[in-house]
């Protein structure tokens, strides 16, 4: 245990992928995410989450952003707090940008 939680304070103030790795940011995000009642909402909510707590962190001063970092933390917010609640919805908005030729639908129970 002393060893992993070296490791993991070890990386956390410098890359945000380790942030979010911390035992207890995963065990918040994993809470949110059990709240809900399908796969998708759970990834929507992930992605919420996850780019929440980044802010707070950064916030926070327990990581430091760049300001291109910034901007693409604010990029990416937006984009998970614009994804449709309705997988459906969401289904019908990718579809136009899928190659058919290499992913079968079909295989994923998607009606379209």
């Amino acid at each position: 245990m002393d060893l992993r939680d070296w490791s993991v304070e070890s990386d956390v103030k410098l890359d945000p992928q380790a942030y979010v790795l911390k035992p207890n940011i995963v065990l918040e995000i994993a809470k949110e995410m059990i709240a809900e009642p399908t796969p998708y909402p759970r990834t929507r909510k992930a992605a919420q989450v996850t780019l929440n707590k980044l802010r707070e962190a950064n916030g926070a001063g327990e990581l430091s952003f760049s300001k291109h970092e910034i901007r693409w933390l604010d990029n990416l917010s937006n984009k998970a707090d614009h994804l449709p609640e309705d997988e459906n919805e969401f289904i019908q908005r990718v579809l136009p940008n899928i190659d058919r030729s290499k992913v079968r639908l079909s295989e994923y129970d998607i009606k379209i």
